[in-house]
């Protein structure tokens, strides 16, 4: 419980979700042992370590309040990113002409710990330039929801979409 009691970071988003919790065999057995596993996700990557280290610092306190073992495995994580701003306004150009696109917002903080910012980053630490965009699609829930589901028709977008700025940056290059 404690961990979702954590205070959020007062300089941008801050998350944790368990998502797992399995202990015990039996309704009136005290479980001999637990395993939790949680996810934190934070605006910048500095947001997502504090939201570690608090994680980790709750989890040690409860384990010493019942005195038991603990042991943290850290099987995952990736650090945020930026957008490169003149791929934001190439991306942006080139929606502008397809009528598929409407409020359409431009912007170059990503505002995320997130798989794609991994991604992204080592694209740009190696000379290239990125961007995070989305399509817009109606969803059912949520990201990161057991009910999450999208309208898979506008993926033939997001396909056209990244066409039209391959040939754009080749022509540009040629």
């Amino acid at each position: 419980m404690n961990l979702h009691a954590i205070s959020r970071h007062g300089d941008g988003a801050s998350r944790i979700n368990v998502g797992v919790l399995q202990a015990g065999q039996g309704r009136n057995i005290i479980p001999s042992n637990a395993i939790i596993k949680i996810e934190t996700r934070g605006a910048t990557s500095e947001i997502d370590e504090y939201m570690v280290q608090e994680a980790t610092r709750v989890i040690e306190a409860s384990a010493k309040m019942y005195d038991v073992q603990y042991d943290i495995q850290k099987v995952g994580g990736t650090k945020s990113g930026e957008s490169s701003c003149s791929m934001v306004t190439r991306l942006k150009t080139l929606a502008d002409q397809m009528p598929q696109f409407k409020n359409i917002t431009e912007y170059c903080d990503f505002g995320a710990a997130e798989d794609f910012s991994h991604f992204m980053g080592v694209v740009q630490e190696n000379g290239g330039s990125g961007t995070y965009y989305m399509l817009g699609a109606d969803r059912s829930a949520g990201h990161h929801d057991n009910y999450f589901d999208f309208d898979e028709s506008v993926l033939t977008t997001g396909v056209e979409i990244n066409v039209r700025v391959v040939l754009d940056l080749m022509r540009i290059n040629n």
